[in-house]
C-alpha cells in the first residue's frame, strides 16, 4: 500500500470545497434551463477543476509530502524515483497480470474493427481450433493479429502433428505471456460452480482486481479458451435457462452482456462415473477422449440435439408410451446437463437418482441404459410409424391392393387419372393433384397435408384424427367416381379393373376394384376357394349364393350408386 500525507491540506480541502459546490449547482433544474447561466457555472467548474489539479500535484507529486511505502517511509526526491517506486509496487501488486503486448487489445475499450476482430477470432476458436493457425493462412487480418499476439505468443495453439493443432493451457516452463494464473483462475472459478451455477459476472469481478487486472475487453476471450479446452464439462445457461447447444451467435451475445450468463461444471464419481460411460460409449464415444473433468454436457448433447430436431408431432403426441413421455419430457425441459442424466432420466425411468457418492452398481447403470435406448428409439420411430399409419389409412380408404408406398402411389396413379379430366369434385381432384403432383415417395406428405390441413411433421393428435377422417371421406369419393365411371361404356379404366357389385330392395352396393393376375398371394387364395366350391356338394346356384354372402361381407357400406348421384 502506498500512503502519501500532504503538507498544505488546508488549500486542498477550499479546492475540493470549491469543485463540489460547482458541481451541486449545477445539477440545479433551475440552471439547466437557463443556457447562459449554465454555460458561466461550465467554465467556472473547468477552472475550479483545472486549481484542484495542480494542487494535487503539488501535494501528492515527487518531493512533495511524506511517502510511506509498505509501511516504510522513503524519501521521493524526484519523477524518477516516483516512477521506480510505483512500477515496482504495481508489479507486486498485479504479480499475475498477463504479459500481452498488443495495444490493439490491452485497452479499457476496443475500437469497432478491433471489436469485430475479436468476434471473428473467438468464432474460429469455437470452430476451427483443430486448424493450423485457426485456417488464417491468407492475409494479415486484424484477428490474425490478435491470433499472434496471444494464442500463437502466449503457447495457447499448439501444433500435435503436421496437420492437427490444438487449444491448450501453457505449462509452467513454457509460458512466455504468464497465462497460466489466468487459466487458473478460471478453472477454480468452474470448480466453485460445482455446487451451483456462478454468474459469469463473478469471473470478471476476480479477473478484474488485482494479482490479475486483466483488461476487460481479453476476458471474454480467455473465458472462451478455456471452455473450449474444456469443451463438454462446462454448462452455460442465459436468463437463467440451460442452452442445451451453444452456437457462434450466443458467444456474441455473451461478449456484450455477461450479465446475462452463468455456468455450471458437471463432475462424477463411482456410480456417476460408470453411468457417464455407458451412456458416451452409445451415444457420445468422443467424450470418452476428453481429458481430466467427465465432459457430461459431451455425453448427453447428442440426446439433447436429437430431442430439439424431433418433428413437433413428436415432442407433443401422447400415444407414445408414458416412459417414453417422461424421458420426452426431460431432455426436452433440461436445466442442467449432469442433474438430466443423474437425477432427471432416473426418475423418468422410474428410479431413484442417483448421488454423487453413490457406490457402483451395475444393475443401475443396466437399468437406465436399457430404458433410456428403448425410450429413444421409440421417439426415433414415432413419426415414421406416423407416416406409415397415414399410408394404411390411404390403402385402407380406396381398397387398395398395397400398402407399399411405392407401389399404393403407382396404383392411386393410375386410379386418379380420369378424375383429373371427368371429375367436378374439387376435393377429389385435390387429392389427384397431389397424388400426380408428387414422386414415389414424397407424395404421401403432400397428401397428408391436404386431408390434414397442415404439414404432417407439425401434426398434433387431434390433426390425426381430422386427417382420418378426411382420408375416408376422399376414399370414398373416389370409389364412387370409378363406379360411375365403369358404368360409362365409352370410359376404359384399364383391363385390370372391375366393378362388381350388388343389387337388392335397399338399391346398388358396388366397388371398383384391381384384378391382378400376377399377384401370388391372391391367386393362392383364388386356387383355395376353387378347390373348397369343387370338392363341395353344392351346385352352381349354391356356390353362387356362398360367393354372394362372402361379397356382401366385403363390400363397404358406403358405395351405393345413389350417393354418387
Amino acid at each position: 500500500m502506498v500512503l502519501v500525507l500532504p503538507e498544505r491540506v488546508a488549500p486542498l480541502r477550499e479546492a475540493l470545497l470549491d469543485v463540489a459546490a460547482h458541481d451541486a449547482v449545477s445539477r440545479d433544474r433551475d440552471v439547466l434551463i437557463d443556457r447562459v447561466a449554465m454555460r458561466e457555472l461550465t467554465l467556472r467548474l473547468r477552472e475550479a477543476q483545472a486549481t484542484l489539479n495542480q494542487l494535487i500535484e503539488a501535494n501528492y507529486g515527487a518531493g512533495y509530502g511524506q511517502w510511506f511505502v509498505a509501511g516504510q517511509r522513503v524519501d521521493m526526491r524526484d519523477r524518477r524515483q516516483f516512477d521506480a517506486v510505483l512500477s515496482a509496487v504495481f508489479d507486486q501488486q498485479f504479480a499475475a497480470t498477463p504479459l500481452i503486448r498488443s495495444e490493439l487489445i490491452v485497452r479499457r475499450k476496443l475500437s469497432g474493427s478491433i471489436s469485430r476482430a475479436r468476434r471473428q477470432l473467438i468464432e474460429l476458436i469455437l470452430e476451427q481450433s483443430h486448424r493450423p493457425l485457426l485456417g488464417l493462412t491468407e492475409g494479415y487480418p486484424p484477428e490474425r493479429a490478435l491470433y499472434e499476439s496471444i494464442l500463437r505468443a502466449g503457447q495457447v495453439h499448439v501444433a500435435v502433428t503436421a496437420t492437427e493443432w490444438q487449444l491448450q493451457i501453457p505449462t509452467a516452463d513454457n509460458d512466455p505471456l504468464r497465462f497460466g494464473p489466468i487459466f487458473a483462475a478460471i478453472d477454480d472459478f468452474f470448480t466453485q460452480s460445482i455446487a451451483k451455477r456462478l454468474p459469469l459476472t463473478a469471473l470478471y469481478t476476480v479477473l478484474l482486481a488485482p494479482p490479475y487486472g486483466v483488461r476487460e475487453p481479453l476476458i471474454p476471450l480467455f473465458f472462451v479458451l478455456m471452455y473450449v479446452i474444456h469443451s463438454g464439462e462446462v454448462a452455460l445457461y442465459e436468463h437463467d435457462s440451460f442452452v442445451a447447444i451453444p452456437d457462434v451467435a450466443l458467444f456474441e451475445r455473451l461478449v456484450v452482456k455477461p450479465q446475462h450468463f452463468a455456468v455450471r461444471r458437471s463432475p462424477a464419481s463411482g456410480l456417476r462415473t460408470a453411468l457417464f460411460e455407458r451412456v458416451a460409449k452409445a451415444f457420445a464415444p468422443q467424450a470418452l477422449t476428453k481429458r481430466g473433468t467427465l465432459a457430461v454436457l459431451d455425453a448427453v448433447k447428442p440426446m439433447l440435439r436429437f430431442a430439439q430436431q424431433l418433428p413437433a408431432y413428436v415432442r407433443q403426441t401422447q400415444t407414445l408410451s408414458p416412459q417414453t413421455m417422461r424421458v420426452r419430457h426431460a431432455l426436452l425441459e433440461a436445466k442442467a446437463p449432469d442433474d438430466l442424466l443423474y437425477v432427471q432420466i432416473p426418475a423418468a425411468l422410474g428410479l431413484p437418482p442417483i448421488a454423487g457418492d453413490a457406490p457402483l452398481d451395475d444393475s443401475v447403470v443396466e437399468a437406465v441404459s436399457v430404458g433410456l435406448r428403448t425410450a429413444l428409439e421409440e421417439l426415433q420411430q414415432a413419426y415414421p410409424a406416423l407416416v406409415t399409419a397415414a399410408i394404411t389409412a390411404v390403402a385402407q380408404a380406396v381398397y387398395a391392393n398395397t400398402h407399399q408406398r411405392e407401389l399404393l402411389h403407382a396404383e392411386l396413379h393410375e386410379r386418379t387419372a380420369l378424375v383429373l379430366t371427368q371429375s367436378a369434385d374439387p376435393q377429389l381432384r385435390a387429392f389427384a393433384n397431389r397424388i400426380h403432383g408428387s414422386d414415389a415417395l414424397r407424395w404421401i406428405e403432400s397428401v397428408a397435408a391436404l386431408l390434414g390441413r397442415k404439414p404432417m411433421p407439425s401434426w398434433s393428435d387431434a390433426d390425426v384424427d381430422t386427417y382420418r377422417v378426411a382420408v375416408a371421406d376422399v376414399g370414398r369419393r373416389l370409389r364412387l367416381f370409378e363406379q360411375v365411371a365403369t358404368a360409362q361404356t365409352h370410359t376404359h379404366l384399364g383391363a385390370l379393373r372391375r366393378r362388381v357389385g350388388i343389387s337388392d330392395a335397399r338399391g346398388e352396393r358396388s366397388l371398383v376394384v384391381t384384378f391382378d393376375p400376377n399377384d401370388s398371394a391372391m391367386q393362392a387364395i383364388r386356387q383355395q376357394i376353387d378347390a373348397t366350391l369343387a370338392q363341395s356338394s353344392l351346385d352352381s346356384g349354391q356356390r353362387l349364393s356362398v360367393l354372394v354372402g362372402i361379397l356382401e361381407s366385403l363390400l363397404p357400406n358406403d358405395t351405393q350408386m345413389e350417393d354418387s348421384q
